[in-house]
């Protein structure tokens, strides 16, 4: 009976380019270390007023183009309010700066005197318990030059929530973001506290492009590919339109170099200012075991910084995951607190297959020694039908793959659909 390794998914980072038919939007910085609800304004009583400045480099702006008008600004949420209405009004600021470190005076009145007022009017914060953005359309555009920007705000509520919404941020500058929060109408006057996560912003500029097709990602393949269980495999490109118009006849090209080599060329008949598209390319072998490239890519555009994308994929009799050969930029988990974290698999119905031992890759925080992991498997009703031992996290562990050996590692499952994680 063939043994099964299976591994789990690790997510990775991408600069997003988000478009509309009249305004490209780009989020900076990149999400690091995922979520905050106390650096924006949340929605509850504690930020009833909120005050808060914070610094975004050169560097992290770098993908902005530079000679343009900034007409929008927003937020990243992972997620918004449970329920119930939760508004007030927001004032926003912007500055150009080459400032590497936030060296902005902590007394409001100063911080924003040399600041441009680029919104005053409404905040909504979304009831929602998915991501979402909030794009706020400014009153004043800012024209953007290359330079870093410091992001000022003012928020005071006219009704709270009982739950907070949640930002995603990064944490790559220390004491990047100063703020002060309170639970009266009326803002500090002194921004006392300091910290590294500053909220990821949507900016927006006019789109300048009529010929602009992204390739924004690959829906499959997985990173690992069992050859013993499946001759072939599917590819699904999303292909994006950048454009402020609409394209038509635009070719994708497909290809795999090696042992499973593969060429072909899809073409999308129209696709309109700002949609996305998935491309299929099917029926791609998967029968010689290898490390190889799928790579996506299309014509030179407006901008060809997103023209190819390239995904390393493992072929081998033993092994399927989510998980390739990329680098993990951040990681998922509950903190102190405790839960499953599980990906689904569909395993073909070809061959007698039992799995053996789940692997995953850790984070490298140190926060996570002596904490107790298993790895476990679920039928598709989500009932267990195996796990492994319980293993205690070492610091030899950290930022590597640990495997978790199942107990009993006896079920044949060709042609289930399971749940694989660790808890």
């Amino acid at each position: 009976m063939k043994k099964l390794l299976l591994t789990t998914v690790t997510m990775f980072g991408l600069t997003l380019f988000l478009c509309a038919q009249t305004t490209l939007v780009t989020q900076v910085p990149q999400i690091s270390n995922g979520n905050s609800t106390l650096r924006a304004p949340n929605g509850t009583a504690a930020h009833t007023s909120l005050r808060a400045h914070f610094l975004l480099t050169a560097t992290e702006l770098a993908s902005v183009p530079s000679g343009n008008n900034i007409t929008q600004l927003g937020f990243v949420l992972n997620n918004g309010i449970a329920s119930g209405a939760s508004n007030g009004t927001l004032k926003l600021y912007l500055e150009a700066t080459s400032d590497v470190t936030n060296t902005k005076s902590t007394t409001w009145t100063t911080a924003v005197a040399s600041m441009t007022e680029v919104y005053n009017s409404t905040y909504t914060i979304p009831i929602s318990a998915t991501a979402t953005n909030i794009d706020l359309v400014l009153a004043l555009p800012f024209a953007y030059t290359g330079t870093g920007l410091y992001v000022a705000y003012e928020y005071v509520a006219a009704s709270t929530s009982t739950t907070p919404a949640n930002y995603a941020s990064n944490t790559d500058l220390a004491s990047g973001l100063k703020m002060i929060d309170g639970t009266t109408t009326t803002p500090g006057a002194t921004l006392t506290g300091s910290s590294s996560f500053r909220p990821c912003m949507r900016i927006g500029i006019p789109n300048p492009n009529s010929n602009d097709v992204e390739v924004r990602g690959i829906l499959s393949p997985v990173g690992k590919v069992s050859s013993a269980i499946q001759s072939s495999q599917d590819i699904v490109a999303i292909i994006g339109n950048a454009s402020n118009t609409a394209l038509t006849n635009v070719p994708v090209t497909m290809s795999v170099s090696g042992p499973n080599p593969s060429s072909t060329i899809q073409t999308i008949a129209s696709i309109a200012a700002g949609q996305e598209v998935n491309v299929t390319f099917s029926g791609l072998a998967t029968t010689s075991n290898t490390i190889q490239t799928v790579s996506i890519s299309v014509p030179n555009d407006d901008d060809n910084s997103d023209n190819l994308l390239l995904y390393d994929q493992s072929i081998s009799c033993d092994t399927i995951g989510y998980y390739n050969t990329d680098g993990a930029f951040g990681a998922v988990g509950y903190n102190t607190g405790s839960g499953c974290l599980a990906n689904r698999h569909v395993i073909p119905n070809t061959t007698p297959v039992t799995i053996k031992s789940i692997g995953m890759v850790l984070n490298d925080d140190n926060v996570a020694v002596g904490n107790t992991m298993k790895g476990i498997l679920f039928n598709s009703q989500g009932l267990p039908i195996d796990s492994s031992n319980l293993v205690t996290l070492t610091t030899a562990m950290l930022g590597n793959r640990v495997a978790f050996d199942l107990i009993h590692a006896d079920s044949n499952l060709a042609g289930d659909t399971v749940f694989i994680g660790v808890l």
